[in-house]
């Protein structure tokens, strides 16, 4: 997520002023940018969104992905990345299999 992709959505996190991810997490802390990026991937996509996506005949969804969403791939002392988002992205990939 960066602010090019969703403005009023990166600012509501508390990330605005900020280029990246990265940045974010530097300007608010690991803790408040953990649980702003937790606030977002909880309610961005649901699972009735999937449902309304399948309805219009669409059968792809398209989810940017870092690599730092692999938390054992990221150097915690000098890369600032948000925590614990591969779960969302595990939920959400389940979703689309389950609705097909």
């Amino acid at each position: 997520m960066e602010p090019w992709m969703a403005n009023d959505e990166w600012n509501k996190m508390g990330c605005g002023g900020t280029k990246s991810e990265f940045d974010c997490v530097s300007q608010l802390g690991q803790a408040q940018a953990n649980q702003a990026f937790v606030t977002h991937w909880s309610t961005w996509t649901t699972k009735d969104d999937i449902a309304k996506i399948k309805s219009y005949g669409i059968n792809t969804i398209r989810i940017p992905v870092g690599y730092w969403m692999r938390e054992d791939l990221v150097f915690s002392d000098s890369e600032h990345f948000p925590q614990g988002g591969l779960k969302y992205l595990e939920q959400i990939c389940g979703w689309a299999s389950d609705a097909g």
